[in-house]
Protein backbone atom coordinates (compact mmCIF):
# COMPACT_ATOMS: atom_id res chain seq x y z
CA UNK A 1 0.00 0.00 0.00
CA UNK A 2 1.60 3.54 -1.15
CA UNK A 3 1.84 5.88 2.37
CA UNK A 4 0.81 9.27 0.67
CA UNK A 5 1.72 11.37 3.31
CA UNK A 6 5.46 10.43 2.40
CA UNK A 7 5.53 10.61 -1.42
CA UNK A 8 6.32 14.11 -3.46
CA UNK A 9 3.64 14.93 -6.06
CA UNK A 10 5.71 14.23 -9.33
CA UNK A 11 6.60 10.49 -8.14
CA UNK A 12 2.67 9.93 -7.58
CA UNK A 13 1.72 8.87 -11.49
CA UNK A 14 4.51 6.02 -11.45
CA UNK A 15 3.78 4.47 -8.10
CA UNK A 16 0.12 5.04 -8.71
CA UNK A 17 0.43 2.81 -12.18
CA UNK A 18 2.49 0.24 -10.61
CA UNK A 19 0.38 -0.05 -6.91
CA UNK A 20 -3.18 -0.05 -9.12
CA UNK A 21 -2.05 -2.82 -11.86
CA UNK A 22 -2.03 -5.59 -9.08
CA UNK A 23 -5.54 -5.01 -7.40
CA UNK A 24 -8.59 -6.30 -7.45
CA UNK A 25 -12.18 -4.09 -8.54
CA UNK A 26 -12.44 -3.09 -4.89
CA UNK A 27 -8.86 -2.51 -4.42
CA UNK A 28 -8.49 -0.53 -7.39
CA UNK A 29 -11.97 1.94 -6.29
CA UNK A 30 -10.62 2.36 -3.03
CA UNK A 31 -6.86 3.04 -4.03
CA UNK A 32 -7.50 4.85 -6.85
CA UNK A 33 -10.21 7.64 -5.30
CA UNK A 34 -7.66 7.65 -2.30
CA UNK A 35 -5.15 8.62 -4.73
CA UNK A 36 -7.50 11.48 -6.07
CA UNK A 37 -8.33 12.50 -2.10
CA UNK A 38 -4.18 12.80 -1.64
CA UNK A 39 -4.22 15.17 -5.30
CA UNK A 40 -6.90 17.54 -4.51
CA UNK A 41 -5.17 17.31 -0.52
CA UNK A 42 -2.67 18.91 -2.84
CA UNK A 43 -4.08 21.27 -4.71
CA UNK A 44 -6.12 22.86 -1.90
CA UNK A 45 -3.52 22.61 0.70
CA UNK A 46 -1.69 25.41 -1.87
CA UNK A 47 -4.76 27.61 -1.45
CA UNK A 48 -4.76 27.42 2.78
CA UNK A 49 -2.50 29.83 4.93
CA UNK A 50 0.90 27.67 5.89
CA UNK A 51 -0.51 26.87 9.61
CA UNK A 52 -0.09 24.11 11.99
CA UNK A 53 -3.69 24.15 11.72
CA UNK A 54 -3.33 23.50 7.62
CA UNK A 55 -3.12 19.42 8.31
CA UNK A 56 -6.14 19.26 10.92
CA UNK A 57 -8.79 20.12 8.21
CA UNK A 58 -7.47 16.84 5.72
CA UNK A 59 -7.26 14.88 9.02
CA UNK A 60 -9.89 12.77 11.44
CA UNK A 61 -13.35 14.86 11.66
CA UNK A 62 -11.57 17.87 10.09
CA UNK A 63 -13.64 19.59 7.05
CA UNK A 64 -12.06 18.26 4.58
CA UNK A 65 -11.38 14.78 5.60
CA UNK A 66 -13.57 13.12 3.06
CA UNK A 67 -13.39 12.85 -0.34
CA UNK A 68 -16.35 14.80 -0.59
CA UNK A 69 -16.04 18.08 0.74
CA UNK A 70 -12.58 18.11 -1.21
CA UNK A 71 -14.15 17.45 -4.46
CA UNK A 72 -16.67 20.30 -3.39
CA UNK A 73 -14.55 22.50 -1.71
CA UNK A 74 -12.10 22.40 -5.03
CA UNK A 75 -15.44 23.16 -7.24
CA UNK A 76 -16.41 26.04 -5.42
CA UNK A 77 -12.75 27.51 -5.59
CA UNK A 78 -12.57 27.33 -9.15
CA UNK A 79 -9.97 24.55 -8.97
CA UNK A 80 -11.79 21.45 -11.31
CA UNK A 81 -13.93 21.90 -13.82
CA UNK A 82 -17.76 21.35 -13.51
CA UNK A 83 -17.20 17.84 -15.76
CA UNK A 84 -14.04 16.60 -13.04
CA UNK A 85 -16.60 18.02 -9.98
CA UNK A 86 -18.97 15.30 -11.96
CA UNK A 87 -16.88 12.87 -12.76
CA UNK A 88 -14.88 12.72 -9.12
CA UNK A 89 -18.80 12.32 -7.66
CA UNK A 90 -19.06 9.41 -9.87
CA UNK A 91 -15.99 8.03 -8.80
CA UNK A 92 -17.11 8.28 -5.60
CA UNK A 93 -20.35 7.09 -5.10
CA UNK A 94 -18.40 4.17 -7.22
CA UNK A 95 -15.82 3.80 -4.75
CA UNK A 96 -18.67 3.53 -1.94
CA UNK A 97 -20.58 0.62 -3.75
CA UNK A 98 -17.65 -1.53 -3.87
CA UNK A 99 -16.23 -0.97 -0.72
CA UNK A 100 -20.04 -1.45 1.27
CA UNK A 101 -20.69 -4.43 -1.52
CA UNK A 102 -20.98 -7.91 0.01
CA UNK A 103 -19.36 -10.47 -1.71
CA UNK A 104 -17.42 -9.99 -5.17
CA UNK A 105 -17.50 -6.57 -5.25
CA UNK A 106 -17.08 -6.24 -9.70
CA UNK A 107 -16.63 -2.97 -12.03
CA UNK A 108 -18.77 -5.12 -14.54
CA UNK A 109 -21.82 -5.34 -12.03
CA UNK A 110 -24.60 -3.34 -13.75
CA UNK A 111 -25.18 -0.80 -11.70
CA UNK A 112 -21.40 0.05 -11.50
CA UNK A 113 -21.54 -0.13 -14.96
CA UNK A 114 -23.82 2.05 -15.58
CA UNK A 115 -21.96 4.93 -13.60
CA UNK A 116 -18.89 4.14 -15.61
CA UNK A 117 -20.57 4.80 -18.79
CA UNK A 118 -20.85 8.36 -17.59
CA UNK A 119 -17.65 9.20 -17.22
CA UNK A 120 -15.12 10.27 -20.11
CA UNK A 121 -12.20 7.88 -20.76
CA UNK A 122 -13.62 4.72 -19.67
Amino acid sequence: MIDFSKIELMQFPKLMEAELASQSDRGLAVLGSAGLEFILEQLLSGHLRDDKAKAQVFQGNGPLSTFSSRVTLAFLLGLISEDEHAELQIVRRVRNLLTHEIGSASLSSQRISDLCANLRDC
